[in-house]
C-alpha cells in the first residue's frame, strides 16, 4: 500500500504563484503534478487557509480543523538583502504577509494534531531543477507570462520531491496539460 503525501508550493510576491501535486510513497516514490498558477497573494492565501484550516476558519475564533489537505507546504524564502532594502522603503512587505499567514495555517494545524510540514526553499534552489528540466524535454514547462512567480512555484515542487522525498528525476509526472497550467489568475482550489 503506498502513502500520499500532497504537496504544495509558493512562490510569494504581490502577486503568488503556486503549484499543488502529490508524491506516492512506494517501492519507488512518484511525483504527480497536478495543477499551477498565480493569483493576487490575498486571494491564494485564502484560498490556502480554507484548504488547510476547513469550513471552520479562523480557527482562532474557535471551532475544529479538519485534515489539511496539504501534507507538506513548501515556499521560497524571503529576506530583505542590504542591495534591496532602499527599494523597499514603504512597502508593505507582501511576499512577508503571505508568509506569515501561510505559516500561521500550518502551525495551527500542527498545534491540533494534525499531520502538517513547513519547508523553506531557497531562491538559489531553483536553478538546479532547470537542467533537469530541460533534459527531460520541460524546457517550456511554462510558457512566459508577465509573473514568473507560476513557473518559479513549479521549480519548488520538484525540487522539493527530487531532493528532499527521494523522487527520482524520470519519476515525475506532469498530469496537467500546458493550456491548464498557464492560466493566470487562477486560484488553487478547483
Amino acid at each position: 500500500m503506498s502513502k500520499r503525501i500532497n504537496i504544495i508550493a509558493f512562490d510569494p510576491g504581490e502577486q503568488t504563484g503556486w503549484a499543488r501535486g502529490y508524491v506516492t510513497q512506494a517501492a519507488t516514490p512518484h511525483l504527480h503534478v497536478e495543477a499551477a498558477g498565480w493569483d493576487a497573494w490575498k486571494a491564494v492565501l485564502l484560498a490556502y487557509a480554507k484548504s488547510m484550516l476547513g469550513e471552520q476558519w479562523p480557527p482562532l475564533l474557535g471551532g475544529g480543523i479538519t485534515e489539511p489537505t496539504y501534507q507538506h507546504t513548501v515556499y521560497e524564502s524571503w529576506r530583505v538583502r542590504p542591495d534591496a532594502a532602499q527599494s523597499l522603503i514603504g512597502s508593505d512587505l507582501q511576499s512577508s504577509q503571505f508568509i506569515g499567514g501561510m505559516k500561521l495555517c500550518v502551525w495551527r494545524c500542527q498545534q491540533a494534531g494534525r499531520v502538517a510540514e513547513l519547508h523553506t526553499n531557497e531562491p538559489g534552489n531553483k536553478p538546479s531543477i532547470d537542467g533537469w528540466m530541460e533534459k527531460a524535454g520541460m524546457g517550456d514547462y511554462l510558457p512566459s507570462s508577465q509573473v514568473d512567480h507560476n513557473r518559479d512555484a513549479l521549480r519548488h515542487l520538484y525540487f522539493h520531491a527530487i531532493k528532499r522525498l527521494g523522487v527520482r528525476e524520470e519519476d515525475c509526472h506532469d498530469d496537467t496539460d500546458s493550456d491548464s497550467r498557464a492560466v493566470d489568475g487562477e486560484v488553487l482550489d478547483d
